[in-house]
């Protein structure tokens, strides 16, 4: 009897335990398809409720405008020296400097590389590129690429006309960029066909080079899509070089650059907390000085421990085969003595000397000339 009993009721749990499961299935089945046939409606709605929500609760605690903020794995408080640039980070510049830059640039087209003239007469547009976009000079495609290097839809253009899905897909085969045609800023992926465009200099080059396809296409000119990428390029590259738009910054400051008080500041405070600073820019020691005396103050080197200048970056970050230089701040010259560390307040640079561009190698394509 006990045997039984014992059978029975191993028996009778097992079916209500079935039964209990074959109902929660159904019912997560049941809700599965409920959800399956109002998704669309569903997460829509809910997305805009939860917008609200996101919207009502930051407008509720406002973010102090001078705060500081770093990612979850940075802790300010440990960091005892700081580095700054000076382009686009101490000194920032105005929507005027890009189009000047644009500008210069489309008559240096016109007069160095025989483009129409035509050109001439097309105005400067600052809302078309954004930072980080990249361009294929090989298929004369701009585009926006995310994380892994998918193309983001709606954002791939061949001068200013945008491509549709299915064109970049036949163009690409997908929706996706090769990272083996992406320019990584090495000597190895000098030729490579992708390039981004990473700093603020480079938007009035993005649209230039997006309203000089236009202007060929719809004139019908016939050109070759990586000479025209080359081309820009180029003439852009020259007005740094030969520093044509540090001539023409200094000679408007008040039209060119924007003077924020904030940033003597946060300077301020910072030396104050005891922290080392310290200038990296591709920049001529000349240019800096004068801009940081117009953005800080004559004495700005008080706040700086070291500054380094023509720093040829991003090349500066990996080529470690070029030793550092000391640099007379009161003229351009060098000095001969090896550094073998840094002195409070000294002037260096790391820069590619030669006699005459020409004798560049072909690889070195962020470098400023002395000679």
């Amino acid at each position: 009897t006990q045997g039984f009993s014992g059978t029975f009721a191993a028996t009778f749990l097992s079916v209500m335990v079935f039964f209990l499961v074959s109902r929660s299935i159904r019912r997560c089945s049941s809700s599965l398809w409920t959800y399956k046939r109002r998704s669309l409606s569903q997460v829509q709605a809910e997305y805009e409720k939860r917008k609200r929500e996101c919207a009502e609760a930051s407008s509720l605690r406002p973010v102090n405008p001078l705060s500081v903020f770093a990612n979850s794995e940075v802790d300010l408080a440990e960091i005892e020296v700081y580095g700054f640039d000076f382009d686009y980070t101490i000194a920032q510049y105005s929507t005027e400097l890009h189009r000047e830059i644009y500008d210069m640039a489309k008559r240096h087209l016109v007069e160095a590389k025989l483009f129409p003239k035509g050109i001439l007469d097309i105005q400067y547009n600052p809302q078309f590129a954004i930072r980080g976009l990249h361009h294929d000079k090989e298929k004369n495609i701009l585009m926006k690429l995310d994380n892994f290097l998918r193309i983001e839809p709606k954002t791939v253009y061949r001068g200013r006309t945008a491509l549709s899905q299915d064109e970049v897909a036949k163009l690409y085969g997908g929706n996706q960029v090769s990272i083996v045609d992406l320019d990584i800023f090495s000597e190895s992926s000098a030729n490579k066909r992708v390039r981004q465009f990473l700093d603020m200099f480079a938007l009035p080059e993005m649209t230039l080079l997006c309203d000089c396809t236009q202007y060929l296409l719809d004139e019908e000119i016939p050109f070759d899509h990586e000479y025209l990428a080359s081309d820009v390029q180029f003439v852009i590259r020259k007005l740094h070089t030969s520093h044509a738009i540090h001539d023409e910054i200094l000679s408007d400051k008040e039209r060119y650059v924007n003077r924020n008080e904030g940033i003597v500041k946060y300077l301020d405070k910072l030396k104050q907390a005891g922290k080392k600073l310290f200038i990296v820019t591709n920049s001529k020691f000349s240019f800096v000085d004068e801009g940081m005396c117009y953005v800080i103050g004559d004495d700005w080197r008080d706040l700086f421990d070291v500054v380094v200048v023509r720093a040829r970056k991003p090349s500066f970050f990996t080529d470690c085969n070029r030793p550092f230089r000391s640099q007379h701040p009161d003229s351009d010259t060098t000095s001969w003595r090896k550094i073998v560390k840094f002195e409070h307040g000294g002037v260096y640079q790391e820069v590619f000397e030669c006699c005459c561009a020409s004798e560049l190698p072909p690889t070195c394509s962020n470098v400023y000339c002395t000679g």
